[in-house]
């Protein structure tokens, strides 16, 4: 089970703040007990993750937009605003020449959701192979979550 809460912030709003108050709110709905009730740890190479059990859990946030995942297994989540990124960072990264922005970020917030996902961020190794993918596009901005599970219940909650 994935649940994916993402929520539209105003300009100028500490992202990083409202993405974990975001996780706040995701967590009481699907548990009844708020982000106070679990103790944040983080892997060796940063990853967050909760010492009491159950959910794994991951948060972005770029331009407007914040989103968290939770999920019974490993989840890696990524939100980017379109914007088109240098020809030398898609050859560097990618190996395919994209020049649509709208593309370019979709293939840069699945690159990040793996790296989240694997907890090592960027950069890896890693291809596609082998992961899951749950996309949804905005208007400006494109959201990926990463997971190894092909079948499961996973609901998005546009807030």
């Amino acid at each position: 089970m994935i649940r994916v809460y993402v929520k539209r912030v105003g300009s100028g709003a500490d992202l990083s703040k409202s993405a974990y108050s975001l996780l706040d709110l995701a967590l009481d709905k699907e548990t009844g007990k708020g982000l106070s009730a679990y103790t944040l740890k983080r892997e060796k190479k940063g990853k967050p993750y909760f010492e009491e059990g159950f959910w794994h859990f991951n948060i972005s946030h770029s331009g407007a937009y914040v989103c968290c995942a939770l999920s019974d297994a490993p989840v890696g989540i990524d939100i980017q605003t379109i914007k088109k990124i240098s020809p030398s960072v898609m050859k560097r990264f990618f190996s395919c020449d994209v020049s649509d922005p709208r593309v370019q970020t979709r293939m840069w917030a699945r690159y990040e959701s793996i790296g989240k996902q694997q907890g090592c961020g960027i950069p890896h190794d890693f291809l596609e192979n082998g992961f899951h993918f749950i996309e949804k596009d905005y208007t400006d901005a494109c959201l990926c979550v990463c997971t190894l599970k092909k079948d499961g219940d996973v609901l998005i909650f546009d807030m």
